[in-house]
């Protein structure tokens, strides 16, 4: 009985080391490269293609932000890599200067706010884990709404005519201890920081839009109901002529059945 039972916590200790192992080697390596702010550009084709077949994670360190991409969140057609910047900024609102409109300034003059700068028009080459150090300009112990900030857009009847638009993102952010935001993203924008504020939401009411997903003749769009319900009157009528047609045949040759055996009589 002591041998057997040796025996079944040695097997039982083999298990747990194989499994050790097998975990060990199903963690993905984490490849980091560093970018500085003289040259922050990210050649993606070069980089990515490198370690295709490798089941590793990319760490982008750049000049002010971290780009963590996840193995299983790259994207596995190489079409979609695209070279992007490392650079990130963040000021205080009023350093922006000509990247924020000065309609948004004005309106957020009462408030505490900090412009995250990305740039424009970078996708990535996956989703993105990113972190945006606060360099010591943002604070740890503010509680923040996040807004997209999206210049020279007429995105609603609302924000026409308005030379930059908003879209909320996110209210009650807390950043990390050391005054980092984190984002998850598969493309480059530009966003406002503000801290939260009885007034920082009233403050940008005539800036704000929220994307239609449906405009411009989403399929489902009540724009097309019209086609929507004759699609539907034509497959039914179509369903049913065939139903009709296949019930005739089936009558047709029950009857020369019926027939061939009244001639055979």
């Amino acid at each position: 009985m002591k041998t057997f039972t040796k025996l079944l916590s040695l097997l039982l200790l083999c298990m747990l080391m194989l499994g050790a192992v097998c975990t060990a080697s199903d963690t993905p390596e984490v490849l980091t490269y560093t970018y500085t702010e003289d040259a922050p550009e990210v050649d993606a084709q070069k980089l990515f293609l490198s370690v295709y077949e490798d089941v590793c994670d990319i760490r982008i360190e750049g000049p002010h932000a971290v780009f963590h991409f996840f193995y299983e969140n790259i994207f596995r057609s190489t079409e979609k890599w695209h070279s992007f910047s490392s650079a990130v900024g963040v000021l205080p609102l009023a350093e922006a200067g000509a990247a924020v409109s000065t309609e948004i300034t004005k309106a957020l003059a009462g408030e505490t706010a900090y412009f995250v700068d990305f740039r424009d028009g970078d996708f990535y080459p996956g989703t993105a884990s990113v972190t945006v150090r606060g360099d010591g300009v943002l604070d740890p112990s503010a509680v923040y709404a996040l807004y997209e900030y999206v210049p020279g857009v007429i995105a609603s009847e609302e924000t026409a005519g308005k030379a930059a638009s908003v879209r909320p993102i996110a209210r009650g952010l807390s950043l990390g201890a050391d005054g980092a935001l984190a984002l998850t993203l598969t493309e480059a924008h530009d966003y406002l920081l503000v801290v939260q504020s009885e007034t920082d939401a009233d403050a940008l009411t005539a800036y704000v839009y929220t994307p239609d997903y449906d405009a411009g003749g989403g399929f489902f769009a009540g724009a097309n109901i019209g086609w929507i319900v004759f699609f539907v009157i034509v497959g039914l009528g179509l369903a049913g002529l065939v139903i009709y047609l296949v019930t005739v045949k089936v009558i047709l040759k029950k009857r020369q059945k019926k027939s061939a055996v009244v001639k055979k009589k």
